[in-house]
């Protein structure tokens, strides 16, 4: 059972030293809601994420509980603003494509942002699981190295190219 001074502490602890730390993290899921990616954050009701981050914020039991839940919130929201980058990226050397409407007749798709989240999401699908810090930490590299490929190649670097080839693939 929580003790009354260890329940003091971290309303303190929130209410003192947190609080700029949980205000940012509010202000960046304001800003993600609002560039409207694919499906990021999953949950699509403005607000909603929100909610979820300060549920799990509401439910650390001490400080150091709480420092955990805040250090995955913030990472899982860095994966997410990553992973929209990279949708924007690929969507954007996609709809630059000279032959765009080839590609779209060609295709067995539709919605060119949809299926860079889905693309994304299977690539990604063998470092996915962020309970264990190393998958966290090759989820991150390779969302970072998807970014930097994509910004100094942009239509020749591997990942757009790969996209390129699942988006027209119909198989």
């Amino acid at each position: 059972m929580e003790s009354s001074s260890s329940s003091e502490s971290l309303t303190t602890f929130r209410n003192v030293i947190a609080a700029e730390n949980e205000a940012e993290i509010y202000d960046r899921i304001k800003i993600l809601e609002n560039l409207q990616y694919y499906n990021i954050p999953p949950q699509n009701t403005p607000g909603d994420y929100a909610a979820l981050v300060r549920e799990n914020f509401d439910s650390a039991i001490n400080v150091p509980h709480f420092i955990k839940i805040y250090d995955l919130e913030y990472f899982d929201l860095q994966v997410l603003e990553r992973k929209g980058l990279v949708q924007d990226k690929l969507s954007d050397l996609m709809l630059s494509e000279e032959n765009l409407s080839q590609i779209l007749d060609k295709s067995p798709y539709s919605n060119i942002r949809k299926e860079a989240y889905h693309f994304l999401e299977d690539k990604l699908k063998p470092v996915g699981d962020p309970r264990h810090a190393f998958q966290r930490h090759l989820l991150e590299g390779s969302l970072r190295f998807y970014i930097a490929d994509l910004t100094a190649q942009g239509k020749r670097s591997t990942i757009y190219q790969d996209f390129l080839t699942y988006f027209q693939d119909s198989d």
